[in-house]
């Protein structure tokens, strides 16, 4: 999105303030407003748990934009960051009784990058008696997959899937897994990695991490870990809101 037209955007919705956790795409808005004077913030996502990202180092040197992080600390560009809670610090788990008939809803996201090496982890481990759903993306199905199978579905269908899932099993993208803490999930969450060309950063491998440690996600890594395992210990978590967030 250019600046013109950011500009005519922000003309036309007069806003009496402006926040955003980016991507890229919302650097023309932050410019936009600071330049028509309106309040700006910058929430920085909650998978940057080293530093900002690109777009937040450049929010960083745009005048009059007040800069919020969500990671307890920082190794680098921290001086600059407000502190506040992390979406995540909403939510608690508990034990379940585990469903005789297993339902596992499978959610590869929207990055443009193939994640094929969790397609193959997934039909590997994935009980025989259970059923799957899969919203694929990038990722070109494999002869047989079982289940079915989609690259897309609506947001609605999305949270439906979720809904009607025993088990949700999703790469570490923050809206995949906030989608499934706020249905009462506790995920399965596979980390994309920047060295198998799975995404550009590793950012996904540090936000696994820290939902492993708080029980809100079971990790799996392919190869290191097992996705049996997690599988069945999902099946036996639910997520809710605690009372205080």
């Amino acid at each position: 999105m250019s600046l013109p037209q950011a500009m005519r955007v922000i003309r036309r919705r007069r806003p009496l303030k402006v926040v955003s956790t980016g991507a890229a795409l919302s650097i023309s808005y932050l410019v936009a407003a600071r330049l028509l004077g309106i309040e700006t913030h910058y929430v920085e996502s909650a998978t940057r748990l080293e530093g900002p990202s690109l777009t937040g180092r450049i929010a960083q040197v745009l005048p009059g934009v007040t800069l919020h992080r969500q990671a307890d600390s920082w190794r680098h560009g921290g001086g600059q960051w407000r502190r506040i809670d992390s979406v995540f610090g909403a939510f608690e788990w508990h034990g379940r009784a585990a469903s005789e008939s297993l339902k596992i809803f499978v959610t590869l996201g929207t990055e443009r990058f193939p994640f094929q090496r969790a397609v193959s982890a997934i039909i590997d481990a994935a009980p025989q008696h259970a059923s799957l759903v899969w919203q694929l993306g990038h990722t070109p199905p494999p002869d047989g997959i079982p289940g079915e199978a989609r690259d897309w579905l609506t947001f609605e269908e999305m949270q439906q899937a979720v809904l009607a899932a025993d088990v949700v099993i999703t790469h570490c993208g923050v809206g995949a897994v906030l989608t499934a803490l706020r249905a009462g999930k506790c995920p399965v969450v596979i980390p994309r990695v920047a060295a198998n060309h799975e995404h550009v950063d590793d950012h996904q491998t540090q936000l696994a991490r820290v939902l492993g440690e708080s029980g809100l996600a079971l990790v799996s890594d392919p190869g290191e870990t097992d996705l049996v395992s997690a599988i069945d210990q999902a099946a036996e978590r639910q997520v809710s809101r605690r009372e205080s967030p």
